[in-house]
């Protein structure tokens, strides 16, 4: 499910249970008003997460369940805008998180 504002720009993207791979993560990094991506159920490895580094505009990310580990947070760094990550169901280390995301915003949940 994409959504779209009135000017026809994509601001939120749901991905949830679809087969996610680079090739779509790529097209995904040039959608520059991309809000909110749901990737729940899509097993992006820590890898593909430096696909989504360049969307400054993310403010909020689902990773349930994320392949990997907590390394790839570090491809999220430049995403000042984040308001949190929900790592439900994960193997990220909600410490680690908190430190590696701008101003160490992450879900609490």
């Amino acid at each position: 499910m994409i959504t779209e504002q009135p000017d026809k720009r994509v601001t939120s993207i749901n991905y949830m249970g679809a087969k996610i791979d680079d090739e779509t993560l790529k097209l995904t990094a040039h959608l520059c008003r991309i809000g909110t991506v749901n990737a729940s159920d899509c097993n992006i490895t820590d890898n593909q997460l430096k696909y989504l580094s360049g969307l400054t505009s993310m403010t909020s990310l689902v990773l349930t369940p994320h392949a990997d580990t907590d390394k790839g947070l570090v491809h999220l760094r430049p995403l000042a805008n984040m308001q949190g990550i929900a790592p439900f169901h994960t193997k990220i280390i909600r410490p680690r998180l908190w430190t590696t995301l701008p101003s160490g915003k992450a879900s609490k949940y």
